[in-house]
């Protein structure tokens, strides 16, 4: 009786290990996992200067390959989330995000609009008259500064320039200026035309 018990037991082992070992076999065939490709996406928000902030959407990618289109080439940033980058010059912008992982990459292209860039207005004296008959200088009906009538220029100097006026942080389009001497007839008034980016000139004649 114990014979036939031991019997029955070896018999029962054996076939429990034939049953598993086909499964063991298959899953130690089983090739690994396909490497998931990357996917390339990004959202942006433009603020204000000429900010715009980049988030990174991407997925299954170990490096971002960022170009703004604005001609400072490539940027190469691993891992990145979101950063912030100015454009100096206001404009339509081709925004191109490369992802990598390994042998794979993922490409997306979109076009944005930058219309936050600021510019400056350099008002100075053009002619040599008036002697000592400071100009008061107005832009949009704010008084911005007073221009030396001691000094004139047949060039427009820079920006900043000490002895004229500068109107800085003007929004890209038309603006209106008014300039009046202290004292004497000398008065003007005209519409100007600012770029963003750009120290922008006009002198009083």
């Amino acid at each position: 009786m114990k014979l036939t018990q031991n019997l029955i037991k070896h018999f029962l082992r054996t076939l429990f290990v034939f049953a598993i070992l086909p499964s063991a076999f298959m899953l130690s065939c089983k090739k690994d996992d396909p490497i998931p490709n990357p996917k390339a996406e990004f959202t942006y928000d433009v603020q204000n200067n000429g900010f715009v902030r980049f988030n990174n959407k991407s997925l299954n990618n170990t490096k971002s390959i960022w170009n703004y289109g604005d001609g400072s080439g490539d940027v190469v940033k691993d891992y990145d989330s979101e950063h912030l980058r100015q454009f100096t010059r206001n404009g339509t912008y081709q925004i191109t995000l490369k992802v990598t992982k390994d042998n794979l990459q993922d490409v997306i292209v979109k076009s944005i609009s930058v219309n936050t860039v600021k510019g400056s207005l350099l008002v100075y004296k053009k002619f040599s008259t008036g002697y000592g008959k400071h100009i008061a200088v107005y832009v949009d009906g704010n008084y911005i500064g007073t221009i030396n009538g001691n000094v004139y220029y047949s060039n427009s100097p820079s920006c900043g320039n000490s002895n004229s006026v500068t109107a800085e942080g003007l929004t890209e389009g038309t603006h209106t200026l008014e300039a009046k001497e202290n004292s004497g007839s000398g008065y003007w008034k005209s519409t100007v035309n600012v770029s963003g980016g750009l120290c922008n000139s006009i002198g009083l004649t």
